[in-house]
């Protein structure tokens, strides 16, 4: 028999205050900063990071 695992999980909607956006781009403009690390280290999606940098 397969075991199969439910996990039920709700997540909040993040919000970032101007500021706040201000900062994450700021950090990738930095010389040498990874954006990847930045995403991974905010819990930021990729597409959310690319429509602040617009």
């Amino acid at each position: 028999m397969e075991r199969i695992e439910v996990i039920k999980s709700v997540q909040c909607r993040q919000r970032f205050s101007a500021h706040e956006k201000a900062q994450f781009i700021a950090m990738t403009m930095q010389p040498g900063s990874s954006v990847s690390s930045l995403i991974r280290l905010y819990g930021i999606s990729p597409n959310l990071l690319c429509r602040m940098l617009e």
